[in-house]
């Protein structure tokens, strides 16, 4: 029988009275990743590349940042996300990003960046080896289900046994933009630490590039380390003439989520995308997804394409 259901995503409180510094407690995002911390309202693709099926995007937590003209600098303790149910104690996590900007103009822009969360799983009952962590990813696609019932996760680790201790994850970030072409790419590692058995490496990267055919350029802020809401240079009007901005974007992802004796599959992606912004609020997307390859896992060697459309109103 179907539930109403509620959930929340930020919900938090912020003090920023201490310049360069600010503070905050509640729900939020974890610090971590350039493409993970931007708004999905601002990202180029639907959704987010395969390597992002290792991150919780917000949790309970606190966290300290600093940030500059052209740096910013983070640093925070996280507990679960606000509907996550544990037997026993919760899980827990240290995470801090820090970015730079060497250069930054409106239409010219190299950003780096790095991040790291350490995190302890939360325990779940009191038999022994009962701390297990989980990695899956749909195909940057968010399908209901398929013909497994696995829910189109085409890559999936299961429940990794062996009690694990905690794992960690280390990120690097590099995005360019040169007037109205950009490339952006991200390399996430996760290691994971078992009492029993031997430790685990999984990875996973992507790379895109995009072309505004209109001439305009990613809106980058430097004191916050993320990219920002397009503003087109000419909006859509059929009483001047203006087309509103359109751009062209290609993306190759990869996730591994095999090693030793754990075979959740080995993807690869790539994605094309037409994005129209008709005005700063309004964004019509197109995405055509082809999984290249599947090695391992309960899709091994399985064939995939999807294509899908979103119009979005965002303020």
């Amino acid at each position: 029988m179907p539930t109403n259901e509620v959930t929340i995503t930020d919900a938090y409180l912020r003090y920023s009275g201490f310049k360069p510094f600010s503070f905050t407690a509640g729900s939020f995002k974890v610090p971590f990743s350039l493409e993970a911390v931007s708004s999905a309202k601002y990202i180029t693709f639907m959704e987010r590349g395969l390597p992002f099926a290792f991150l919780t995007l917000r949790a309970l937590g606190g966290m300290a940042a600093a940030s500059g003209d052209n740096w910013t600098a983070s640093l925070g303790a996280f507990g679960d996300t606000v509907t996550t149910e544990t037997s026993d104690d919760e899980g827990k996590s240290l995470a801090a990003r820090i970015t730079y900007a060497p250069f930054f103009q409106s239409d010219r822009v190299l950003h780096l960046g790095a991040s790291g969360v350490w995190r302890v799983p939360f325990q779940n009952g009191t038999a022994p080896f009962h701390k297990t962590v989980r990695f899956r990813s749909k195909p940057e696609s968010n399908p209901i289900t398929d013909d497994l019932g696995t829910r189109g996760r085409l890559v999936d680790t299961g429940n990794i046994p062996g009690d694990v201790q905690y794992f960690s994850l280390f990120g690097a970030e590099l995005a360019g933009v040169y007037g109205p072409f950009s490339i952006q790419g991200e390399y996430i590692r996760t290691d994971v630490d078992r009492s029993v058995g031997d430790s685990l490496v999984f990875d996973g990267y992507y790379g895109y590039a995009s072309w505004f055919l209109t001439g305009e350029s990613r809106n980058y802020k430097a004191d916050k380390g993320i990219f920002d809401i397009l503003t087109p240079n000419k909006p859509f009007s059929l009483a001047s003439g203006g087309w509103g901005a359109w751009e062209l974007a290609a993306r190759y992802s990869e996730i591994d989520l095999n090693d030793d004796a754990v075979s959740g599959g080995r993807e690869r992606d790539i994605t094309a995308g037409l994005n129209w912004y008709p005005n700063p609020y309004i964004h019509f997307m197109a995405n055509y997804i082809h999984v290249l390859e599947i090695d391992g896992g309960l899709h091994d060697e399985e064939d995939l394409d999807i294509s899908q459309v979103r119009a979005q109103v965002a303020y």
